[in-house]
């Protein structure tokens, strides 16, 4: 685990100075952002801390699931957010989380990214960045990666049908460093707000990816309908009646595996 100075090439200072945070930390390799966060976070560390990785080892989704991290090629980072009791327990701090990224891409990318509840942001039909939210103590560890530049050689075999990055092959690609910044600006504003409700509720059903579509649930196969106002995915199942799914994974049953 090596700390590095500079990153992008700019000071590691100057970075957590344009971001209006108090401290950041940036490795060339770590087994997680997530991991190294929470020790932080048992040290003291203060809100607002980010630590970033140019590769992970381990890096996770939820449920374990890992999340490819190729070196120097997307944005690797967790952020330590003062715990919210009242929305801890339900997807509503992910969703902010996503909508905050999927802002942060559509500003820095000229893209329009969907979100697939309840962590992943998709442009083009492909994911590109997902969300992942753990507690530490009353605080919030909230990682967050984003596929900036596709790797060499494409994602290979497991991930061709799935992965997307959000720097245009043919274009410059987008800076990280920049992408960070955005996504904590946007992250600043949505979690200031105690519930997810008003612009940013409708800007989330907006871009919701699943409804009108067929999904796969542990409640059932059904239909996707819409976010509701406490971040539920709303399901009309078959062959009736509609479910509120507050955890777990969705599958879109539309010949792509985009599961977790």
């Amino acid at each position: 685990m090596t700390h590095l100075t500079h990153w992008e090439g700019v000071p590691v200072s100057a970075w957590a100075s344009a971001w209006r945070v108090p401290r950041v930390e940036v490795h060339d390799v770590l087994s997680s952002t997530q991991d190294r966060l929470r020790s932080l976070a048992a040290e003291g560390a203060p809100a607002w801390c980010v630590v970033v990785a140019d590769e992970q080892t381990a890096g996770r989704g939820r449920s374990g699931a890992r999340w490819r991290s190729d070196a120097g090629h997307g944005l690797l980072m967790s952020v330590l957010v003062p715990g919210m009791p009242d929305r801890t327990r339900t997807p509503a701090v992910t969703l902010a989380v996503g909508l905050a990224v999927a802002r942060a891409i559509a500003a820095t990318a000229d893209a329009q990214p969907a979100i697939k509840w309840p962590n992943d942001v998709y442009v083009e039909g492909r994911k590109v960045a997902g969300v992942l939210c753990e507690t530490a103590g009353t605080s919030l560890i909230v990682g967050v990666g984003v596929n900036v530049r596709a790797p060499e050689g494409g994602f290979g075999s497991a991930l061709h049908r799935i992965a997307g990055a959000v720097s245009k092959r043919e274009g410059p690609p987008v800076s990280r460093g920049e992408l960070a910044g955005a996504v904590l600006d946007e992250m600043r504003a949505l979690l200031a707000e105690r519930v997810l409700a008003g612009p940013a509720l409708n800007e989330l059903r907006k871009r919701d990816m699943l409804r009108g579509r067929a999904v796969r649930t542990h409640r059932g196969v059904g239909t996707g309908a819409g976010i509701g106002d406490d971040g539920a995915l709303l399901v009309d199942l078959d062959p009736g009646g509609r479910a509120a799914v507050v955890a777990g994974s969705v599958q879109l049953l539309d010949g792509h595996n985009h599961g977790q």
